[in-house]
This record gives structure tokens, C-alpha cells and sequence, in this order.
């Protein structure tokens, strides 16, 4: 159920599903735009937005 929406379409209008309270996980490459969509997104009401930062760092198991 996950939904790539990049930076710059996150604002009033933004097609982000679910209701306010629905959590959401925002991640890019290296943490610098998650941080500013986690950032956007509280201020447009979300109440459950985790940054999960940059997959550049992450070290687990990928699925393909």
C-alpha cells in the first residue's frame, strides 16, 4: 500500500491517502527531503508521520 509522491506534489490538494491519522512513513535517499515531507505533512494536520530517513544507510534485507 505504499505510494511514491515526490517533494514538490506534498502540499494543499496532494493526492496522500488515508485520513489524518493515518500513519505514514516518508524515506528518500539520503534524509534531507524525508525530513522536509515529514515536515509538510504535520503542518497540513497529519498526526503519525514517522521519518524514516535515508535507505541509503540501511543495512537489512530487501525484497524484490
Amino acid at each position: 500500500g505504499s505510494k511514491n509522491l515526490p517533494l514538490d506534489t506534498i502540499g494543499p490538494g496532494a493526492a496522500i491517502p488515508g485520513a489524518k491519522d493515518t500513519p505514514l512513513f516518508v524515506y528518500c535517499h539520503s534524509g534531507a527531503r524525508s525530513r522536509q515531507a515529514a515536515a509538510l505533512l504535520a503542518r497540513m494536520g497529519y498526526q503519525s508521520v514517522q521519518n524514516i530517513g535515508g535507505i541509503a544507510g540501511y543495512a537489512g534485507k530487501v525484497e524484490r
